[in-house]
């Protein structure tokens, strides 16, 4: 993939994570966005306190130390979803953690390395 992606998928594209709101504790306002994985696909959110980079399945898997599955998610036609839980309750987070978080999904076997699943770029958020 391009700056900012996750490996290729089998869009010929890899996915991108980023974060819209506030990453303040109690507010809740962050949400995650990714945009550019596989049309109507099915994935889950994840947050580590650690960065590790290694390869998994047909992507690049960042999030390592404790790790929490935030929430499962369906995408829309374009590739795109959103998240909807309070983040910073689901993984457990208090003001002054600094989180890494990627978006894991189904890539239907017709990936670059034909293992049925990629991941997007990691995000590292500060909270507050």
């Amino acid at each position: 993939g391009g700056p900012g992606e996750g490996c290729a998928n089998s869009t010929g594209a890899g996915a991108r994570l980023f974060a819209s709101g506030q990453a303040i504790v109690g507010d809740d306002s962050l949400q995650l966005v990714v945009v550019g994985a596989r049309s109507l696909a099915t994935g889950v959110f994840i947050q580590g306190n650690n960065v590790l980079g290694t390869s998994f399945r047909d992507g690049l898997l960042c999030v390592t130390g404790e790790t929490h599955r935030l929430e499962i998610v369906s995408l829309d036609e374009a590739g795109a979803g959103a998240s909807s839980v309070e983040i910073s309750t689901a993984g457990v987070i208090t003001g002054g953690d600094t989180r890494i978080y990627q978006f894991w999904y189904r890539d239907a076997g017709t990936g670059p390395c034909g293992q049925g699943s990629n991941l997007t770029g990691a995000l590292q958020v500060e909270w507050q």
